[in-house]
């Protein structure tokens, strides 16, 4: 981590959601902001020069109608990804993880979460 703080890169398409969270993570004094993306800008090559300890991307790029996109994250060991707007699992959790994601915020979730998420997939990151 950079001055010891998280670096974060934000992927979200919708830009309001994108600002509000650039807005609210940037708030946050151990978190800062590598780069902000919409969906299809996102290149690998800009994955790769930012090197973020944590990816923050909404759900829908991830969609399986959409998966072309996963590609993007292959190959980058020393970044998690914490991905944002799922549907709750059929235990209604908020936050857990699954085989492609380190974890996850589901919509039910709170702008809280998803910074709790990204200092504790920072930790893991670290170990």
């Amino acid at each position: 981590m950079a001055d010891n703080k998280i670096s974060v890169f934000l992927i979200v398409q919708s830009r309001l959601l994108r600002e509000g969270l650039e807005r609210l993570l940037s708030k946050e004094r151990d978190i800062t902001l590598v780069a902000t993306s919409c969906v299809g800008c996102l290149t690998k090559r800009q994955a790769i020069d930012t090197s973020p300890d944590v990816f923050v991307v909404e759900a829908g790029m991830l969609a399986a109608k959409d998966a072309s996109n996963r590609p993007v994250f292959r190959g980058l060991q020393n970044s998690k990804l914490l991905v944002i707007g799922t549907e709750p699992d059929d235990g209604g959790n908020t936050c857990s993880s699954s085989s492609y994601m380190s974890t996850y915020v589901t919509w039910e979730g709170s702008v809280a979460d998803v910074v709790e998420a990204v200092r504790r997939l920072s930790v893991d990151a670290i170990r």
